[in-house]
């Protein structure tokens, strides 16, 4: 099992953009760019935090399960 996050689908739901998000955290948009695209093995619990707090959404709705065959 994979855990994956849905910042891109957010964004894309919101029309916001990688450079806005990274600027309104104030963190780098290669992190942001990570996030979106699932690359990350780990997750900064501040930084999904704060990802959650932008969007007004639950740390459980930010995440989800990929079986892998």
């Amino acid at each position: 099992m994979k855990v994956k996050n849905r910042l891109a689908e957010i964004m894309k739901e919101t029309k916001t953009t990688q450079r806005q998000l990274a600027d309104a955290l104030n963190i780098s948009k290669t992190t942001i760019n990570t996030y979106a695209q699932n690359k990350n093995r780990t997750y900064n619990n501040e930084i999904v935090e704060a990802i959650c707090q932008y969007f007004g959404i639950r740390v459980e709705d930010f995440f989800y399960s990929e079986y892998e065959q």
